[in-house]
């Protein structure tokens, strides 16, 4: 578990990708809303150094799958009172214009600001809980917030009725982020001897977890998202994801590693394993949900694995002995693309599928004959099975 100080960050570099997140924003909203839940829609947003897109101001996390944080969740005896307390009243325009070089409108800002306040009481009653919860530390309950705050305002102020209000509550919510940002720290170490006076829990259970998008689909190249809750109190609980039981290193968190609730973007690479016919087979990477004090969950990266059909010109009985013009032809089961691939013809290479050869066989029983994926991109495809010995 990382500690709290290095959970902290540099606001000047958040607030940088704040700004060019805004300027996304108001890009996107001279275009037609897109409906959710593609988590697909711009660059990262950082709060926390890129924890969040700016297409999230137009997903309803009600449409998700599952809450990232649900409404039945138990109150922790240690959260903190206040928790999202910011600046005050009276600075908003300020800070607005002077942390984010955002316009503010005084006076939709004083027609509004009870009101968004209330909207957002029921998700600061949930930050407190997140504060008061072991193993969580304040940046990572800061970023659970802001993502649910986020697509609070988008139903509550959808763009597609009103933009101008749209993009005063996207505004505000940004200022009140980041102030609660600045005064979040005190609120979680003013916990921690409640926090750790409490008895430790035994947790015999892994934390409940799940994906989004929660099937990849192919050539997918956007973001992926992990979350976690506690399977008892459903609190989210911070827990770092490894693949094939590695680290992964991403900027979207700002300790620099792939953690529930931060979004990546990598290539998928399958993994080389033997399969029934003595050949190489494919299986997604695993992923480990790792979080102290929970044992850890393993599940495969869910996406498809790709197949690849194969045929042999000329016919295998039409094969003799000496030298045979061949053309192996190798397609995706799924596109029909041609595949490259690497032709084998017992334990030699003897061409390139797609592409014509000679080959020359011995007399006797003939080797078989298959394909291999050149960058592991498929699972080993047998072309023609070798002849057997004739009893």
């Amino acid at each position: 578990m990382p500690t709290q100080d290095a959970m902290t960050f540099d606001h000047s570099i958040r607030l940088t990708f704040l700004i060019l997140a805004m300027a996304t924003s108001a890009v996107l909203a001279q275009q037609p809303p897109t409906p959710p839940p593609a988590d697909t829609a711009a660059p990262p947003l950082a709060r926390s150094a890129t924890t969040l897109t700016t297409g999230d101001s137009e997903h309803q996390l009600s449409l998700w799958p599952r809450p990232v944080y649900p409404a039945d969740y138990k109150p922790s005896p240690c959260a903190p009172a206040n928790s999202c307390e910011s600046f005050p009243p009276a600075n908003f325009k300020s800070a607005a214009f002077s942390f984010l070089g955002l316009n503010l409108d005084e006076v939709w800002l004083g027609d509004h600001y009870d009101g968004l306040l209330r909207l957002f009481a029921p998700y600061c009653s949930k930050q407190a809980t997140c504060l008061g919860t072991a193993g969580n530390a304040s940046a990572f309950c800061n970023d659970v917030l802001a993502f649910e705050l986020r697509d609070a305002v988008a139903r509550a102020f959808p763009r597609s009725k009103s933009p101008r209000d749209w993009e005063q509550a996207e505004f505000f919510m940004e200022v009140f982020a980041l102030g609660v940002d600045q005064q979040a720290l005190k609120k979680w170490e003013a916990a921690q001897p409640c926090v750790a006076a409490l008895p430790k829990a035994q947790h015999i259970k892994p934390l409940d977890a799940w994906m989004f998008p929660a099937s990849i689909p192919r050539d997918y190249k956007d973001w992926i998202r992990v979350f976690t809750i506690d399977p008892d109190t459903h609190v989210p609980i911070y827990a770092e994801i490894l693949v094939e039981g590695k680290t992964v290193y991403t900027s979207t968190n700002t300790i620099g590693v792939w953690a529930s609730t931060y979004p990546i973007k990598m290539p998928v690479k399958f993994i080389r394993v033997p399969d029934a016919d003595g050949h190489r087979g494919l299986r997604a990477p695993e992923l480990t949900v790792h979080a102290d004090g929970y044992p850890d969950l393993k599940f495969p990266l869910p996406v498809a694995i790709p197949r690849m059909t194969v045929s042999l010109n000329p016919r295998p009985s039409e094969l003799r002995p000496g030298r045979n013009r061949i053309t192996v032809t190798a397609k995706d089961a799924e596109t029909g693309a041609p595949v490259e691939a690497r032709v084998m013809i017992g334990d030699d290479i003897a061409g390139e599928a797609n592409t014509p050869f000679d080959w020359v066989f011995a007399k006797g029983k003939r080797p078989e004959i298959w394909a291999t994926s050149l960058f592991d991109a498929y699972p080993d495809a047998i072309v023609a099975k070798g002849e057997r010995a004739s009893r």
